[in-house]
Order: C-alpha cells, then structure tokens, then sequence
C-alpha cells in the first residue's frame, strides 16, 4: 500500500498524544520557572532559565514526533486539528513579519510605507487561508512543486518548479536562523558563533525526527509562546491604575504613541502612496506561493478543515497585530519615560545592553556603555539631559522590551523574547523542511520512474535538511546577513515563478506545454528586469516591480497559448479542475515510495 493511500487514523492518536504531552511538560517547565523567581532566586538564573526551557521545550516536541512513515513525514498523517494548524501557520506569518515592524532602517534610499506591508501581507495571509492552503490539501499534494507536477505532465516544469521552491525556502531558512541568532544574542548574551550552533541544533530536533508534524506541533507552542508574552504586559497594563494604550478609535494615549512611532520612523505609519500598491500586491503573491507558510495546510484531514484551519490563523494573526500594536505603544510611552530628561551617562544598564545591540541608539549612535553614550551625545551637541528626539528604538525592541520597560518579572520578559526567537526558530525549519522535500522528494526520487523505498526517500529529505541548516548556520558564522532583503527576494521568485504556475492550475484550458512557455516567460522577464537594475533608488520597488512583470508575463503567455487547444489536448485539465471543485480530496494518488 503506499503512502498516500495509509488510513489517516493510524497512529494519528499517538502522534497528538506524544506531541501534546511534550507541550504540557513544556508549560509546566514554564510554570515552575516561575515559582523560582518567585521564591527569590537570582535574576540572572532566571534570565537564563525561560530561553533554556523553552529551547529544550521546542526540541523534546520535535524529538516526541520522530516517525518512519512517509504519510506522517511529509503530511503529518494528515491527523492535525485545525485550530493547531492555524496556529502553526500564525508563527510562520508573525515570523515573517517581524523584520519589517516600523521603525526600521530603510532598505534602500527610500522608506517601505509600513502601511504597504501591513495590506500586502494580510491580502498573502488571506489568499492562502481561503485558496491556495486548501486547494495543496484538496489535491492531496504534499508541496507545491508536487501539485504543480501532477497538473502538468511535464519533468522541466516539475524540476523548474522544484528548485524554485528551494531556493525560495533556503532564503527563508537564512531569514529565520538570522533572526533566531540575533534573539538568542540579545537574550542570553551568547557569542554569534554559540547563538548560531544552538538554534541550529534546535531547528534540527525540530523537524528532522518527524517531518511536517514536528514543525507543526513546535510552530504550535512557538505561537503559544509569543501569545503569552505578548498578553502578559497588555494585562498587566489594563489591570493596573494608569490608563493603557489600546489600539482602538480615538484612544488619545495609542494615538500620541503612534505619532511618536512615526516620527521615530520618518513618516506616518498610516501613509500609502499609490506606487506602494505594487509592492503590496507583489507581497500578497509571494505569500500565496511561499513553500514553507503553506505546509502546516497538508497537515489537515481535508479541504474543509484546512480552509477553517486558514481562516482560524488570519484570526490569529489579527488578534496578535493588536497585542503587539499595543505592546509597542506601551514601550514607546515607557521608553520616553523612562530616557527623557536623564543625562547620556546615567541611564539604566539595560538601555546600553539594547544600544549595544543596535536595538536603541542615543544621539544618533549605538552607545554599549555610560562614556560611550556620553561621547556620543557631546561630539551632536548634547545640551545635558535626553530629550526624545535623541532617542530612535527599532520595531523589534520596542516589541520585546514591554515587559521590561513595565517593570515586570524577568520570567514575563524572557517569555516574549523566548516567544520571538522561537517563532524564528519555526520559520528557519519550515524552510529547510519545504527545502528537503523540493530537492529528495521533488526533484531527486520523482525525477525516476520506479519508486524509491520509504527510508531512502526519507533518509535523503534529512540529510538535505542537515545538510542546509549547517550549511547556513557556516554562512551566517562569517557574515550576518538583513533578513528583510531575504524574504523580499524569496517573496518575489515564488509571485514570479511560482503564483502563475498555481494560478494556470485552476485554468482547465492550459496544459503542460503551456505551463512550460508560461514558466520560461516569467522567468525571463524577472530576470531581464533584475539584471538591467530596475530597483536603481528603491531596490523593495524595483524588486516588486520585476516579480509583478515576471507574473504578468507569465499568466499572460500561459492564457493567451491555452486557447489554441482543442477539446481532447484539455481533457486532463478539465478533469483535475472538476476534481478540485466537486471530487473528493487527495487526487494526486501516486505512488509515494511506500
């Protein structure tokens, strides 16, 4: 029997059982680290603690799914409850948003309107959680480059489909590990090197035992994480005497910490030029195709529940841009607060530790210590005491520092930093997971005609995982890289590459000599652009403006060909569309190597 035919229920209930009892050791682990600072254990034991545990918590989830069955492998025996797929799936978003919370350091010589991103990446979130997440898990496919091939007969497409997919997932895995290692730097105060050699190791207990259903279940508690420290000091706040700022209508205090925002920025976060439409539409695309953010989809027990389980996440999604708008609101009033009026060399220890990271500047400048700040402040004219607009903090610190400009507990604080750098450690696996099965499961054993044994395929899948974690983590050792221009260019291959080959899928009319003019068109006409440098002044506009080309050219040339078919040479289309609209799931019945 092969795999794709195994009854989704065996072994599904062991599978859930394994993974929920990891999670709720995990938040009894959490639990008694804080009982220990409660009874007055050192600080800095207890900053250690919260990363350690959740790290381990992360890893024994990942080690508790360990399988030799293809179905779980690549699937997750399809057994994931909806409502933990969506979860999944809102770590993945949150980590691929990250990088680009306002305020940032432009890209280029020009401001990315934080409003662009913020429609560009709902309309992604909202086109995979109502189209191409359950149209994966209707057609049974177990990624994209799999359901691409079984829409077209054709093994260039399949090969071109496939690398694309691993490139755009080797981006993503280098986004995600960066922005790990950068949160274990910052948390625990580890060397590059030690961050880099821990998360790998993490991301590597995360997916390489059991595939798809580690991730999901790890990405699961990851989100679980980050909802819980970003709770933590909203509650706090409403619970407390003084009025909090809440993202709502008119509240007087959000509205004064979004202009502060703003002007740490350089311009209003509400602020949507029209040129800017074009990089929110490229965005949304990239998103719709992306390998990694699509595969906790296949892991739902059919369409209906993986179109629930998408929508599930969008909720999510949002809930969490609130508490984390929020969040950042309560750290810029803090932070004000907490900074102004103090000389440049009097200023709490932590506000140095940040500045040193590059998180906070003072006077313009990354300031480690009290002379630093000091010299820094003197050579810009310092007058005496801050004032704010000597103080810039960046997105991410004024996200992950609201439990500490609160005052709360060290666990609270660890907590939300943990939550952050364990939704990266999520992304960094999903790539290298989608990367795995594009290059062993796509590529390699689909390239042969006679089925490969179950442990071969799965044993190449690991090794290529292994193979590019390390590989990135060697990398990233000898050159740190902006994860922002990563996802940017992962976003812009799949619109280009990828969205049009999925778009042509649902079209009954295009067959596979279509796709692979379609393909090539793409291809070229992103190319073409990148090379003759069309992003000169705005490399995040230019970028979006050579994948919406690539795009358009290809969906155009794919159409305008399809129409030159006859009845018979569309026979195969209109059958896979009727499948996907009125057949039952997993069409793609092939062999699996089972």
């Amino acid at each position: 029997m092969s795999a794709s035919q195994e009854p989704d229920s065996q072994n599904s209930v062991p599978l859930n059982g394994r993974a929920a009892f990891a999670m709720a050791a995990f938040a009894l682990a959490i639990g008694l680290v804080a009982l220990v600072d409660v009874i007055g254990a050192p600080g800095s034991v207890v900053e250690l603690l919260v990363p350690i545990v959740t790290f381990a918590g992360l890893a024994t989830i990942g080690l508790m799914t360990q399988t030799m069955r293809m179905s779980c492998f690549y699937v997750g025996q399809r057994a994931i409850p909806p409502q933990y797929s969506a979860l999944a799936v809102a770590a993945l978003g949150v980590a691929l948003l990250l990088p680009f919370l306002p305020p940032q350091v432009a890209l280029s010589s020009a401001q990315v309107a934080p409003m662009a991103i913020l429609v560009g990446f709902g309309a992604g979130f909202a086109l995979v959680a109502g189209a191409s997440g359950p149209l994966m898990r209707k057609t049974g496919a177990y990624s994209i480059a799999d359901l691409i091939a079984g829409r077209f007969a054709n093994s260039a497409v399949r090969q071109i489909a496939a690398l694309m997919c691993a490139l755009t997932a080797a981006l993503v895995a280098l986004a995600g590990l960066q922005g790990a290692a950068d949160a274990l730097v910052q948390m625990i105060g580890l060397s590059r090197e030690a961050a880099l050699a821990v998360a790998s190791l993490v991301i590597l207990a995360m997916i390489v035992p059991g595939g798809v259903g580690g991730l999901t279940w790890s990405a699961t508690a990851a989100a679980v994480v980050l909802l819980a420290g970003l709770f933590a000091p909203l509650a706090s706040a409403v619970g407390g005497d003084a009025p909090a700022p809440l993202p709502w209508l008119n509240d007087a205090l959000f509205n004064a910490a979004a202009s502060r925002v703003s002007q740490l920025h350089g311009q209003s976060l509400s602020h949507f030029p029209a040129s800017q439409a074009v990089l929110a539409t490229a965005a949304a695309l990239g998103l719709a195709s992306l390998a990694p953010l699509l595969l906790p989809a296949i892991t739902n027990r059919g369409a209906a529940i993986a179109r629930r389980a998408g929508w599930s996440s969008l909720l999510i999604l949002t809930l969490i841009a609130v508490a984390a708008a929020a969040a950042m609101a309560l750290s810029t009033l803090a932070l004000d607060e907490l900074l102004a009026g103090r000389k440049a060399q009097a200023l709490p220890a932590a506000a140095y530790q940040a500045s040193g990271h590059g998180l906070l500047t003072l006077c313009g400048q990354a300031a480690s210590g009290p002379a630093a700040a000091f010299e820094a402040c003197r050579t810009a004219g310092f007058q005496g005491v801050l004032t704010a607009r000597d103080i810039w903090a960046s997105g991410q610190y004024l996200l992950s520092a609201a439990p500490q400009l609160q005052g709360l507990s060290i666990v609270l604080t660890g907590l939300l930093a943990a939550g952050i750098a364990a939704v990266c450690l999520a992304l960094a696996g999903a790539g290298a997971q989608a990367f795995g099965t594009a290059i062993a499961h796509d590529l390699l054993f689909a390239a042969h005609s006679s089925p490969a044994l179950s442990s071969r395929r799965l044993a190449a899948t690991r090794l290529c995982m292994i193979g590019l974690v390390i590989l990135l983590a060697i990398g990233l050792a000898k050159q740190s890289v902006d994860p922002r221009a990563l996802i940017a260019i992962a976003l812009a291959l799949s619109a280009a590459c990828l969205a049009p080959l999925i778009a042509l899928a649902v079209w009954p009319r295009a067959n596979a000599a279509d796709a692979m003019r379609a393909i090539c068109a793409g291809l070229l006409v992103f190319l073409a652009l990148v090379l003759v440098g069309i992003w000169e002044g705005d490399r995040a506009y230019g970028l979006a403006i050579a994948s919406l080309a690539g795009f358009c050219a290809a969906l155009s040339a794919g159409l305008a060909l399809s129409f030159r078919r006859t009845a018979e040479e569309t026979r195969e289309g209109r059958a896979f569309l009727a499948g996907v609209l009125h057949g039952e799931a997993d069409l793609l019945n092939r062999d699996r190597g089972a």
